[in-house]
Order: structure tokens, then sequence, then C-alpha cells
């Protein structure tokens, strides 16, 4: 399965779906009316997806950065109270 990157969809690749190739990429369509779309305006749909997928790349950073400095509060509170 595969995400139709202008209404988010999920396509079954095995029911030969509509395709388009952009910047050497495969992009697989739920409908011709969205392949259509696409390739009108790929950059409108890529552009989405890519900065999708890097916000969430960034949220899962900020949150293993938190939770580590966390971590490292509470050994440096609890360190400090055995002396």
């Amino acid at each position: 399965m595969t995400k139709d990157p202008v209404c988010g969809t999920q396509v079954d690749e095995k029911n030969n779906p509509p395709k388009s190739y952009y910047q050497g990429t495969e992009q697989t369509f739920c409908s011709q009316d969205c392949k259509q779309k696409f390739d009108r305006n790929p950059q409108q749909y890529v552009g989405q997806s890519r900065q999708q997928s890097q916000g969430q790349q960034s949220g899962q950073r900020q949150q293993s950065g938190q939770q580590s400095g966390q971590g490292q509060k509470t050994r440096q509170s609890g360190g400090g109270s055995g002396a």
C-alpha cells in the first residue's frame, strides 16, 4: 500500500492504479482525477509530503531530546543530595 500524495488515500498497488513519475520517484494515485491534479502542479504535493515528513522527524528529535534532558535533571539532583 502507498499513499496518494494528493488526497492521502491508501492505494493498493495490486489494482494497477494510475501513476506518474516526478524527479525520479513514482507517485501512485487512487484515481485519474488525483493523478491529473498532481500532473498540473506536482511541486505543490511533493513539497507538502516532504514538509510533513521533515516535521515528523523534527518532532521525534525534540521528543527524544526532552526525554534525555529530563533524565539528566533527575540524575543531577539525585547525585548532589548524597554529598
